[in-house]
């Protein structure tokens, strides 16, 4: 393409906002610009390129804002954090507009847009013109979403004044207005008591919170109850919405919240706070509303509580955001940036790094080890479920351990010993088939039998046995969903970095290649607090590698004992997420990659989470992993080593996963474009876009491309400097490697 001419496709978009927003100028010619907007190519990624580019030009910004109302839902849902951010940070009256009708046309879009207008504006209160703008929209947005009741307009209301029916119908729409106003109240409650209960249970004693906690779900089911005998004719008071994505373009969002269970239900512990974990039960509104005279009300719902039994009218600190700021500013400065020993630019040595590294062999059996490992709680990291921290108990432990010794050691060994030749047939299979396929949907069962089992019941089973007993079991929307509530954490960058992972997901999918990545959602309510998608059936690293140690197994022996005959698609399941998180990494520069942040699925699928450090910043700033990704020793040992057609499907999945990503870089350049403006966030402190660019290498060819996905490769396996901080993780924190 010429180097001023404007790009048509995706492909072509291979360049900056900037850039483009300078070849519109230099074009000086809005046909040529107006031809592309109304191409068939111009497709809903290539409009948000376009919007950003012509941001600031009155015309080409209005006419590709009233395009977002013809495209597809599940698009915009995706983009509404960077649509409120634009109006935060830049401010754009079409874009409030366009805000305030997504509002007025659905409640959930309005719950969404609100909190992710609380989150990104609170640095905008120093500035109390801009401050008194964005709440003067945030009224708007309100009245939008209650003014949305009334489908009627003008014309129709005068036209049928003489209408009985016409009138008997607004008269409900004008009643709905009101209640809309109720539910607004009672919902904004309910919600910051979910979060305020994180911070709660601090307080509480720990062998008491799990009680607790159940006290307070049936409260909460309670004030739903109490709430449906309000209104017992419109569908959103039979719960609490809570804005998740809906699975397809053609389905209605589940994102009416109708039951909160007490199984599953689980308390994580920080030094300051106790995210929490709930299942709840979630139907479409829709299909609520259409069932609504059909769905049966218990009489004996309705319930006359005090105020201190009431989940909704509980007392809430006015200063609650403060708390949780103070809370989240505490976790920022007890992460590893204090912790580490800083980093002398001025020298060019490595003096901190050998003595560090001579520090954590003399101290490795030190009891400080062991004392800092007993306080530290990988499960708010891991997101460890209950039954596993049940597994680490002494008894449970015990109990597997004695298991395992009672097969004997030649069972072990007969077990792990697969033949080569065996082996390499499984393998060559798949190997050997095109990359570009559907990865077949082989779903290994739990093991029940088996001694070797970390990670508990499945949670498929748990889930598919809620449903059968759940009242809206006939519901088609009906969804069971695992989430964590969290108080006093910034899920901001989470969620941006979460974004770049569905789209990188997208891409993999969309050209059919075998690469893994586990999106969850994300929801962040405010700059401080949120809540997120539970990762089923997965157990820390760190905590599979403490239950091996006591087995005395190798992570690659238990991918064969535990995985058995199964163990084939397991080590495949492994090498394709591995291939996906590593790309991942490199793009993204995540680092703080300890075993703590880096979970195993019953799959064997690798899964990261946690995404403090990534894009500009490593823990202490002190270029503590250099490597582009880690691969350590295990990973080579599940993968057969370097010489294996395992690895050489390894390479392959890298090289083939990274030039579909550089294809289609365009579609994460304006994810992070439009967030690293004007931002706070930690991730874009010392960032530069061009810097980022360059890692796409959009300049070299195919052949270059796959001598430096080589090149990555070589210089990640076995890093020096990947061993030192997993050893300074076990050191500080008890975090095994």
């Amino acid at each position: 393409m010429n180097n001023q001419q404007l790009p048509r496709t995706l492909e072509e978009l291979n360049i900056d906002t900037k850039e483009l927003s300078k070849r519109i100028k230099a074009l000086q010619n809005s046909k040529a610009v107006l031809s592309i907007f109304e191409s068939d190519e111009f497709t809903p990624e290539i409009l948000i390129h376009y919007f950003m580019a012509t941001f600031n030009e009155a015309g080409p910004h209005q006419y590709l804002t009233n395009r977002l109302y013809h495209m597809p839902k599940k698009f915009i849902e995706y983009y509404i954090p960077q649509f409120v951010y634009m109006v935060v940070k830049n401010g754009s009256q079409s874009m409030e507009t366009f805000l305030e009708s997504l509002s007025s046309l659905c409640i959930a879009n309005y719950f969404k847009i609100l909190w992710c207008l609380i989150a990104y504006s609170q640095d905008e209160k120093k500035n109390s013109k801009t401050y008194s703008k964005l709440e003067s929209f945030q009224r708007r947005l309100e009245k939008a979403m209650i003014n949305g009741a009334l489908t009627m307009n003008n014309d129709q209301i005068e036209q049928n004044k003489d209408n009985p029916q016409f009138q008997e119908q607004l008269m409900k729409q004008c009643m709905e207005k009101e209640f809309r106003s109720h539910y607004m109240i009672a919902q904004d409650r309910f919600i910051i008591q979910m979060i305020q209960l994180s911070l709660t249970l601090k307080s509480i004693e720990n062998e008491n919170r799990k009680k607790y906690l159940y006290s307070q779900i049936q409260k909460g089911n309670n004030a739903i109850k109490r709430m449906t005998n309000m209104n017992r004719s419109l569908a959103y008071f039979r719960g609490i919405i809570i804005p998740f994505e809906r699975d397809y373009e053609s389905f209605e969002a589940s994102n009416l919240m109708v039951n909160i269970c007490e199984e599953g239900a689980a308390c994580f512990n920080t030094k300051t706070r106790v995210p929490y974990r709930i299942v709840i039960e979630t139907i479409s509104i829709i299909e609520q509303q259409a069932k609504i005279d059909s769905t049966k009300v218990d009489e004996n719902d309705s319930y006359v509580l005090n105020d201190s039994e009431d989940f909704i009218q509980m007392d809430v600190p006015n200063n609650l955001e403060e708390q949780m700021k103070q809370l989240t500013n505490e976790k920022q400065q007890d992460m590893i940036y204090n912790q580490l020993i800083k980093y002398d630019s001025q020298s060019s040595s490595f003096k901190d790094f050998d003595d560090l590294n001579q520090n954590i062999e003399l101290n490795k059996n030190l009891e400080l080890i062991k004392k800092r490992s007993n306080s530290w709680s990988d499960t708010e990291n891991s997101q460890l479920s209950e039954e596993r921290q049940e597994i680490h108990s002494p008894q449970k432990s015990k109990d597997l351990e004695d298991g395992l010794s009672s097969q004997g050691s030649e069972q072990k060994i007969s077990s792990l010993n697969i033949g080569v030749v065996e082996q390499n047939q499984q393998i060559q299979g798949f190997i050997q088939s095109p990359i570009k396929q559907r990865s077949s949907i082989n779903y290994i069962q739990i093991k029940s039998n088996s001694n070797l089992n970390p990670w508990g019941e499945d949670w498929q089973d748990k889930i598919e046995r809620i449903k059968q007993e759940s009242k809206f079991k006939d519901f088609e929307s009906l969804k069971i969903r695992v989430i964590m509530v969290k108080g006093g954490d910034d899920l901001r960058q989470e969620l941006l970095i979460m974004q770049v992972i569905q789209k990188m997901s997208e891409i993999f999918r969309s050209a059919q290649l075998n690469l893994f990545l586990k999106p969850y959602e994300i929801i962040v309510v405010s700059e401080n607090s949120g809540i997120l998608e539970f990762v089923q059936n997965t157990v820390s690293m760190d905590g599979l590698k403490k239950y091996l140690a006591k087995q005395k197994l190798s992570l690659v022996q238990f991918y064969k004992q535990y995985f058995d005959s199964e163990y084939h698609q397991a080590q495949k399941n492994f090498v394709e997420s591995l291939a996906g998180y590593s790309l991942l990494c490199y793009f993204l520069k995540i680092k703080d990659r300890h075993n703590g942040n880096i979970l195993v699925d019953n799959q064997g699928h690798l899964i990261h989470i946690d995404f403090g450090f990534a894009l500009s910043i490593s823990p202490g700033n002190a270029g503590f992993e250099t490597a582009p990704f880690k691969m350590t020793k295990d990973y080579l040992e599940i993968m057969d080593n370097k010489n294996s057609s395992m690895f050489e499907y390894f390479r392959r999945l890298m090289f083939s996963g990274f030039m579909e990503i550089r294809k289609y870089c365009a579609s994460i350049f304006q994810i992070i474009e439009i967030m690293m403006e004007k931002s706070n966030f930690n991730c874009f402190k010392f960032f530069e876009f061009s810097e980022f660019k360059q890692r796409f290498l959009l300049n070299k060819t195919e052949i270059q491309c796959r001598q430096e996905i080589d090149k990555l490769i070589q210089m990640s396996i076995e890093d020096s400097r990947t061993k030192l901080y997993d050893q300074f993780q076990y050191l500080t924190n008890g975090i095994y490697h």
